[in-house]
């Protein structure tokens, strides 16, 4: 979305004290769309880009979730 790593701070707030739920993710990978501003070019349309926003917002948070219960679950059994 940019030359550089953005953060997406309407994501970051909906989900601070929240619990983690996949509907949470969900709206959240929804609220990062707002943070980025997309071009279109000859690799991708801005529309493309704004739904992978959502998209890879939301496998991140999964995938840090499940990192981080496996690592709880593994701290727990020693």
């Amino acid at each position: 979305m940019a030359p550089k790593v953005i953060r997406a701070p309407q994501a970051e707030a909906y989900l601070d004290g929240r619990e983690i739920t996949p509907e949470a993710m969900a709206e959240a990978g929804r609220l990062a769309v707002g943070d980025v501003k997309p071009i279109s070019d000859f690799r991708a349309s801005a529309d493309y880009r704004r739904n992978l926003v959502a998209v890879l917002t939301k496998r991140a948070l999964e995938g840090a979730y499940a990192l981080a219960n496996t690592k709880r679950q593994a701290n727990q059994t020693r």
